[in-house]
C-alpha cells in the first residue's frame, strides 16, 4: 500500500503527473495484472468464469510475491499499454450533445 499511495495512485487520474504516473488505482490495477501475468499457465487453465475466481480467491492469496517485483511489472505493463481505455475526461450525454448545438 506505501507504494501505490507515493505513486500517487490515490489521487484522480487528471492530477497524474505523467504517462507512467499513479493515479484513478491505474497502477493497483496494472499491479493485480501482473499477479495474474505470472500465473498465467494457471489462469489459461480456467474454463469457466468460476474457475479463475475460485483460482483468484484461493491461490492468488497463497502466492508470495515481492511489492518491488510486482510493481516493477506493472510499470513495465503500464509502459505496454500507455493509458488505453483510460477516462481521461468524464462528460454526461447531455454536454456533449449540446456541444454540437
Amino acid at each position: 500500500w506505501d507504494m501505490l499511495i507515493a505513486g500517487g495512485d490515490h489521487e484522480p487520474t487528471s492530477r497524474a503527473n505523467g504517462t507512467l504516473a499513479g493515479g484513478g488505482a491505474r497502477l493497483f490495477l496494472h499491479v493485480v495484472a501482473a499477479a495474474l501475468v505470472s500465473m498465467r499457465s494457471q489462469v489459461m487453465a480456467c474454463k469457466k468464469n468460476d474457475d479463475l475466481m475460485q483460482l483468484v480467491a484461493r491461490k492468488l492469496p497463497a502466492r508470495k510475491f515481492t511489492a518491488h517485483e510486482l510493481v516493477r511489472k506493472a510499470m513495465d505493463l503500464m509502459k505496454t499499454t500507455k493509458g488505453l481505455g483510460e477516462a481521461i475526461e468524464v462528460a454526461s450525454r447531455a454536454s456533449i450533445a449540446l456541444e454540437g448545438l
